[in-house]
């Protein structure tokens, strides 16, 4: 565990390992007013060695962290960096953490021979700041079933099958890598990833929403389509 200067030399900067992450990773709680889930599974995806937290004294107060992911553009993949992990404990806001926080991480990308910064941002104005901008939208529609039709006539075809997590492993992954290869901005997902984040469920991590289903859709006897609902 390095200290590397932070705002004024006030905060120094320095990088968990596997026995001190969860320590390091602990302002994030208080910066998003959540309680510790036991149950989490995304810290078998964590990576210590990309987890840094401002210390006040011996206490951490603030974190960020990145993840290794192959990002695929028009032609090919390139090497990125996942931001997560980030906030600041709301006693120490407004001292200039976050963005030395921030240039220590982007240092650490550019040394890792990384092209690119990704992240999905709780609050788009602030990442601005630190030379992140848009790049791409997302959109969600509700549609009353008895208000819409296809355009056109589309026959039944092929099947949908339940699966469990076991067997969705087997299938899952493949279709998604064929999938991501042809799709510019789709990341590469480990197998830790998808067994423990992407096909995971607990009753804890679910909380009110259900059950998670897993289904995959087949015709001509090629996986056509999975579902994770």
């Amino acid at each position: 565990m390095t200290d590397t200067p932070g705002t004024a030399g006030r905060y120094p900067i320095r990088t968990a390992t596997a026995e001190t992450m969860e320590s390091f990773a602990a302002p994030l709680n208080l910066a998003f007013a959540e309680l510790p889930d036991p149950g989490d599974e995304e810290r078998r995806v964590w990576e210590p060695e990309r987890i840094i937290a401002a210390f006040d004294g011996d206490q951490p107060v603030a974190t960020a962290g990145a993840l290794t992911f192959r990002l695929s553009v028009p032609g090919g993949e390139a090497a990125a960096a996942g931001v997560t992990l980030v906030g600041v404990s709301p006693a120490h806001r407004r001292r200039g953490i976050l963005r030395s926080m921030m240039r220590n991480q982007l240092d650490d990308v550019r040394a890792r021979g990384e092209s690119l910064a990704i992240l999905w941002a709780s609050e788009g104005a602030i990442y601005q700041r630190f030379g992140y901008g848009l790049a791409t939208l997302n959109g969600s529609f509700d549609i009353a079933r008895d208000r819409a039709i296809f355009a056109r006539p589309v026959p039944p075809e092929g099947t949908v099958r339940l699966l469990g997590r076991d067997a969705a492993m087997g299938i899952f992954p493949a279709f998604y890598d064929r999938v991501r290869v042809e799709t510019p901005g789709m990341v590469g997902r480990s197998e830790t990833w998808w067994r423990w984040l992407t096909l995971h469920d607990t009753d804890l991590a679910r909380g009110a929403n259900g059950m998670k289903f897993l289904a995959v859709y087949e015709a001509g006897g090629n996986v056509e389509g999975t579902a994770i609902n």
